[in-house]
């Protein structure tokens, strides 16, 4: 989408609808029907000349090139482009729907010429989660799980101890995901290892996750969900003890279901709102951000009783939340939410 009321270029190589997207770097992720995923290319749009020819001179916008094209159930690479007669390849039975899907960097390679790793997490409307690798060319399958539910959302954090972030001598890199299912259930997978707790009384819209340490050095991962019963909850997972414990159980924060979630994670300890310096707020680091579908978006802290803060989006039927300049110090962040329509709100705003 540009500036106008229409798009500026519409893509159509999926078959069903698209409903997972995830960004790494210059390359976007797009999961629907069929176990359908396609990695696409983001490059930059030329500017024309009145001759129609492309000049130097780059544009705003940007265009997709098709990359990759995978089915996550048969473990196939289609070639891009395919044409009818491969779609025989995504006949699977039935149609399992890619419902979720998250994207992140994997942890730079021990040789440097080898090619950048991004590690995907996919959830199917069957149950099933899979964790995959992508480099430049084709994806990896690296671990199958399957559970009772479809999957709502999935998230993922990893990360390698050592000196300077570096892995040591034998150190294995240490994964979290989060798998959200519709009963309410969270699962936390790490090493393999499976450990459940159920959050919410129905499904779960949203997860964010952050990782964290204890005064004693211990890591442990806190997780934020939001769900169809309009409660917040706030999970740690210790992994040096491999326990759960609740942070924070809001049951009536949403008049309706839960949305999105997001921890605001602040660069520093305090934002400034309003035009004089002693408005300021001090934010506890894992103060998040909630929308649900009765149009409020509500900033929590953990440690406080009450929300800091509640605003009324005009979007209807809000679909996405995302945070924008979080990390601007002194400016106020933002919250970007879509649905039918799309609206940034300026938090902690006089």
């Amino acid at each position: 989408w540009g500036e106008g009321d229409g798009p500026v270029s519409r893509y159509s190589s999926h078959i069903s609808a698209v409903r997972a997207l995830s960004v790494v770097g210059d390359v976007l992720f797009s999961g629907g029907g069929k176990a359908s995923l396609k990695a696409w290319r983001i490059v930059q749009r030329w500017e024309k000349n009145q001759m129609e020819r492309e000049t130097r001179k780059p544009g705003s916008a940007r265009d997709l090139e098709l990359i990759t094209d995978y089915n996550v159930l048969t473990d196939v690479h289609l070639p891009v482009g395919y044409t009818s007669s491969y779609r025989s390849t995504l006949d699977t039975g039935h149609d399992q729907k890619i419902t979720s899907l998250f994207a992140y960097p994997s942890n730079p390679r021990d040789n440097a010429e080898e090619e950048n790793v991004t590690s995907l997490i996919v959830g199917l409307s069957s149950g099933g989660v899979k964790e995959l690798e992508h480099t430049t060319s084709a994806f990896r399958l690296v671990r199958s799980y399957s559970f009772d539910n479809c999957i709502t959302c999935v998230q993922g954090v990893s990360w390698r101890e050592g000196k300077n972030g570096a892995a040591a001598e034998g150190e294995e890199t240490t994964k979290v995901t989060a798998v959200a299912t519709t009963f309410g259930h969270l699962h936390l997978i790490v090493h393999g290892s499976v450990t459940t707790v159920r959050c919410h009384d129905s499904g779960i819209n949203s997860i964010d996750m952050v990782r964290g340490r204890t005064g004693d050095g211990t890591i442990n991962v806190t997780i934020a969900t939001v769900g169809d019963d309009g409660a917040v909850m706030v999970t740690v997972y210790n992994l040096l003890n491999n326990t759960i414990s609740t942070l924070l159980s809001r049951r009536t924060v949403h008049f309706s279901a839960g949305i999105g979630v997001r921890f605001l994670q602040p660069s520093s300890s305090s934002f400034y709102h309003g035009k004089e310096d002693s408005n300021q707020l001090a934010l506890s680091p894992l103060t998040l951000v909630t929308v649900g579908s009765d149009q409020r978006v509500v900033v929590i802290d953990p440690a406080r009783a009450a929300p800091l803060s509640s605003y009324f989006t005009d979007v209807s039927d809000p679909h996405f939340l995302t945070l924008i300049n979080i990390s601007q110090g002194r400016t106020a962040p933002r919250a970007m939410v879509c649905g039918k329509g799309l609206q940034i709100l300026p938090l902690f705003t006089t």
